[in-house]
């Protein structure tokens, strides 16, 4: 079970590929990383709590089940959160959603229901903490299933469509800096497309559907034509609770606008 993303090892600390074991009876087990979001739903308004976890994740495909377990912080208390083996549909050839009972101990743990995508290893999950507290769980954000539009400013050409294009992003312990990644991404339907180019230094603000993302000025970790990949004005809308992204920014005179999903189903 590996993730499609091919992560550079100077960024390996931030797009941790999931570690996986297999048993003899078709049993996947990985340890994902993730962030979460704790949204107070009687002050909808306020500033979500962020942190980031580990999920422990037991896919069985011979059962048709899965379990899964984490960790996780609120009232400046920690406590583990985790379920039995829950059935699950599978939606498509690679996206399954799942739901079922967790427990915690000395919290009540109600509405758990998730989706896993086996070609990724995306996973997500939400439920309600003690009745007021809504719980979003997200692998780093990872957004395969999406849209890229690429338009000359002046529009002297014709704009450039783009179905391949990945886009990742990964947020520290703070939230004060941030890394915005393009994967399969080319600004012209001559040039091979760039596997990786990643972006330093997003602003990162969590809200109540999931985060809102900017900068003025980003410059590429890239070899060669640095200057033609540097991003101005870059303004991204994460929602429906880390599943789907919305962006747009501007590149070597170019107006770049992309949307997408983590899994391909929303």
């Amino acid at each position: 079970m590996n993730k499609i993303l091919n992560i550079s090892a100077a960024l390996a600390f931030i797009f941790v590929i999931s570690a996986c074991s297999t048993d003899s009876n078709s049993e996947y087990k990985f340890e994902e990383q993730t962030y979460y979001r704790i949204v107070d739903n009687t002050n909808i308004s306020a500033t979500p709590y962020f942190a980031r976890s580990t999920v422990n994740f037991t896919f069985t495909p011979d059962d048709k089940t899965i379990q899964v377990s984490t960790v996780i912080s609120l009232g400046g208390s920690s406590f583990t959160i985790e379920t039995s083996a829950m059935p699950y549909t599978m939606l498509n050839a690679n996206t399954y959603k799942f739901a079922g009972n967790a427990k915690a101990t000395g919290h009540e743990v109600t509405g758990f229901s998730g989706y896993y995508d086996s070609a990724t290893n995306s996973v997500y999950f939400e439920m309600t903490v003690d009745g007021k507290n809504n719980v979003y769980i997200t692998s780093t954000p990872l957004f395969p299933y999406t849209t890229t539009t690429v338009v000359p400013a002046d529009n002297s050409a014709q704009p450039i469509i783009l179905d391949n294009a990945i886009y990742g992003l990964a947020f520290d312990n703070t939230l004060k800096d941030g890394l915005f990644a393009i994967m399969n991404f080319q600004l012209t339907s001559i040039e091979s497309p760039y596997n990786e180019i990643d972006y330093k230094g997003i602003t990162v603000v969590p809200n109540a559907e999931g985060y809102a993302i900017t900068a003025d000025l980003l410059k590429p970790s890239i070899s060669g034509n640095v200057e033609k990949y540097t991003i101005t004005d870059l303004t991204i809308n994460i929602t429906q609770q880390g599943r789907s992204i919305a962006g747009s920014y501007t590149c070597d005179g170019k107006n770049v606008t992309f949307s997408g999903t983590t899994f391909n189903i929303d």
